[in-house]
């Protein structure tokens, strides 16, 4: 994967909409499936009671019931 575009932000935090071709998000997806399918992990990066807490805490709003971390899917969603 190449990003041949210039840095989005000085920051680790976005200041505004990333805004990427849609190739590219594909791409990315792509190649993340490549790399958790080589993996045999159940590992959670951030557990569910974090957010329960982090959400409200950070942003004044009861967390979602169901998270999602990469394009929306119907189950991700809710909608079938």
């Amino acid at each position: 994967m190449c990003v041949d575009q210039p840095v989005l932000s000085d920051a680790p935090i976005l200041q505004h909409e990333a805004r990427l071709p849609d190739s590219w998000w594909q791409e990315l997806a792509s190649t993340l499936e490549k790399v958790v399918s080589a993996l045999d992990t159940d590992r959670v990066a951030v557990r569910r009671q974090y957010m329960d807490g982090a959400i409200p805490q950070y942003v004044g709003i009861p967390a979602p019931a169901t998270i999602c971390w990469s394009p929306p899917t119907p189950t991700c969603t809710g909608r079938t």
